[in-house]
């Protein structure tokens, strides 16, 4: 960035950080946010603004009296889903905005001031922390295996089978506006686990987000976070109607060797790509993708099979839907996929067009005449049970991927060749491993590993001089966000840029009289702008 841009750029020294953390019931979440508040110390920062949104709800639903630990925990659960079924999903995170911005009231001398809020539990929270903090906002997912999450539970004397009730109702509740972490912790722009490696190590990875987030240039990716970024480009590339998935096999030197994402199968190999230029993306019509035809063949043929065991069971309502209006054919048929809902009718996937994104991988390992054994196979969705016994029979050792899929039976019906990490007690022994991913995420890859390709400040390694030195970085001398917040809208940033150019354009002008005065513009002089300006083109 030059000088120029940087001044236009306006960057606050005084710019602010927002971080919220996710993390299933039973975390322990204690010693990560000291981690965090000790890192942020070693940059010059210091957490003053710390938002429990476990405290907000005692604020608005009180306990009624004494009350055991599992119970003020249920309490509080059904608290949040009040306020979210009365205001809105993401009510919980306007109340955190709102402490946030009544402690701007306080006078902070200009420091930098993050802001931690903890924890997220709704998707609809996530979405308006981002909608209102932008790029400035960060959430970090903190997951543990739920052994180590019990164990904390009955530790603070729960009860282990309320313990076991309460860690399901955390991870998803039946009701759209429940307690949703599972989708919540997929939104998550950093991952890290605690398995019980030791607090130095929970330590380290923290120390080594927040260099990142304040700007230091000598961290690079690591093999795990250079592998799912890789497979969430191949997931961009599907044009499935029901989701984008993406997959890529990595040798056990941690080398990418094979690609693959849902899509449906093409000719003579692999899956369709647009067939026409840069900017057309043409594809033939006479075949391709489900766009292309209309219709997911998955969801219809799910509904002739819905509608064929209705005629079986229920014959008498078939005949009488016959002589129904369209809107009321339709309102039948909705009540009866409710009474089937949970049946597993639903999650039937095996009808649709498209080649799921692992087993594309791994097709694509075959056609290269690469082989996948000992080979790590990283996804961006948790692989179906169909996926997940080629993934073992193709000799792969560990799935590491971020978006749970918990309609998948892979466990249920390959407890002896798959072992999952967040649930087994055990060790995996010779079973395929089966792992949550860690790391910097796919969707902040870019803004903290590009030099200059990131959405926010471009950093150096180098100094500009003759000798080419390392720049030396040191924390608190070189700690600025990586991604400020910038307290100005765009229609701000748009006049402060405007008021730039008039002034670029003064000093330019004057700078030209002084050059003619001097006799030092002849050219200019002799051969004045055609367009009666005082500066060419």
């Amino acid at each position: 960035m030059n000088d120029d841009v940087a001044e236009l750029a306006a960057e606050l020294p005084d710019a602010e950080l927002v971080l919220a953390f996710v993390s299933p019931l039973g975390t322990p979440l204690d010693g990560v946010q000291d981690a965090l508040q000790d890192a942020l110390i070693a940059h010059g920062y210091q957490i003053e603004v710390l938002v429990r949104i476990s405290e907000l709800l005692d604020q608005t639903r009180p306990a009624p009296g004494v009350e055991r630990p599992e119970e003020r925990q249920e309490r509080l659960m059904e608290a949040g889903n009040e306020l979210r079924r009365l205001y809105g999903g993401d009510y919980l995170a306007l109340m955190a905005i709102l402490t946030i911005n009544a402690s701007r009231a306080q006078d902070r001398k200009g420091a930098v001031v993050p802001h931690v809020i903890r924890s997220l539990k709704h998707p609809d929270e996530v979405a308006r922390l981002r909608h209102v903090y932008g790029k400035g906002f960060f959430l970090i997912g903190v997951s543990a295996p739920r052994r180590l999450r019990r164990s904390t539970l009955v530790q603070r004397d729960f009860p282990r089978t309320q313990a076991d009730r309460l860690l399901d109702k955390d991870a998803a509740e039946d009701e759209a506006i429940g307690q949703q972490t599972r989708d919540t912790f997929e939104l998550a722009d950093a991952y890290l686990r605690i398995d019980g490696g030791g607090a130095d190590h929970a330590r380290q990875k923290i120390q080594r987000l927040v260099d990142l987030l304040l700007s230091c240039p000598f961290h690079s990716p690591t093999r795990e976070e250079h592998a799912m970024f890789m497979a969430y480009a191949a997931a961009l590339r599907s044009s499935d109607l029901s989701r984008q998935v993406g997959a890529v096999v990595a040798n056990r030197h941690g080398d990418v060797v094979a690609s693959g994402a849902n899509d449906a199968p093409a000719p003579h190999g692999g899956t369709y790509w647009p067939t026409g230029g840069a900017f057309t993306g043409d594809t033939d019509p006479r075949a391709g993708p489900d766009y292309l035809r209309g219709y997911d063949s998955n969801e219809r043929e799910r509904n002739e099979i819905l509608a064929r065991v209705l005629a079986a069971l229920r014959p008498d309502e078939v005949a009488a839907a016959r002589a129904m209006q369209p809107r009321e054919r339709g309102a039948l048929v909705g009540r009866f996929k409710k009474r089937l809902e949970g049946t597993g009718i639903f999650d039937l996937t095996e009808f649709g067009r498209a080649v799921h994104a692992e087993m594309a991988a791994l097709l694509s390992c075959a056609r290269s005449g690469v082989s996948p054994v000992e080979g790590t196979l990283y996804c961006t969705t948790f692989p179906c049970h169909n996926c997940a016994k080629h993934i073992v029979a193709a000799g792969i050792t560990s799935v590491v991927y971020v978006e749970p899929y918990p309609k998948s039976k892979a466990k249920a019906l390959h407890a002896d060749s798959i072992s999952l990490t967040d649930e087994d007690d055990d060790e995996p022994g010779e079973r395929v491993r089966f792992r949550a991913f860690e790391g910097i995420g796919p969707r902040r890859f870019v803004d903290l590993f590009s030099l200059s390709l990131g959405s926010g400040r471009p950093v150096r390694r180098k100094q500009r001089n003759a000798d080419g030195a390392r720049i030396e970085w040191t924390r608190g001398e070189g700690s600025l966000p990586r991604l400020p917040l910038d307290p100005r809208s765009y229609l701000e940033r748009e006049d402060a840029a405007v008021d730039f150019v008039r002034q670029r354009e003064r000093n330019g002008d004057k700078l030209h009289a002084e050059e003619c005065a001097d006799g030092s513009d002849s050219s200019a002089a002799e051969d004045p702008d055609p367009r009666g300006g005082a500066r060419g083109g």
